[in-house]
């Protein structure tokens, strides 16, 4: 997924994505794009903050008004970074979500259905046109499918076995999840 994005352009809301997590990152600055969630973002722009990416001027009009829009088109196209650089550390990040997704989906298919029933799953995962397609993008599709994923998977272990482990990591999941 993530060398077949190497190619493609920026998608229109990844500039919002991975700006917000930076300024989540460096300046604890929440104004920016805080509809789709903190950890992904700040997961995305994980790379861009070590890498030291400079961050658009705070004394910019669009940084008092939030300008995601604008303000991301100074970061990547004016900023310190290659747009190309930027885009593909953030986007390499997000895979990992999208392969631990696929990982879950073996474990429990395997669980149901066995050996042969968790390679079917994961075939069917990994050909999965949604997956193709935003599996590798810089925004937070793929983390979430993976934290809904986790947390019912999670849930549910803890209603088969009851106790203080399932409890904790049930509750552990449904919090990065939010």
């Amino acid at each position: 997924a993530l060398t077949a994005t190497t190619e493609k352009s920026m998608t229109a809301d990844e500039i919002a994505h991975l700006l917000a997590g930076h300024a989540y990152n460096t300046r604890n600055d929440y104004r920016l794009h805080p509809e789709n969630g903190n950890l992904p973002q700040r997961w995305a722009a994980l790379p861009l903050t070590l890498a030291g990416a400079s961050a658009p001027d705070a004394a910019s009009p669009y940084w008092r008004d939030a300008d995601v829009w604008r303000l991301g088109h100074t970061f990547f196209y004016e900023g310190s970074l290659p747009a190309e650089t930027a885009l593909f550390a953030g986007r390499a990040m997000i895979t990992l979500f999208s392969a631990a997704t696929g990982f879950i989906v073996f474990l429990w298919s395997r669980r149901l259905f066995g050996l042969r029933g968790a390679f079917f799953s994961l075939v069917l995962f990994v050909f999965c046109p949604a997956f193709l397609a935003h599996g590798a993008l810089a925004t937070s599709d793929a983390v979430m499918a993976f934290f809904f994923l986790a947390t019912t998977s999670a849930w549910w272990l803890h209603l088969e076995r009851p106790g203080l482990r399932w409890t904790l990591v049930s509750a552990l999941t449904l919090g990065l999840a939010l």
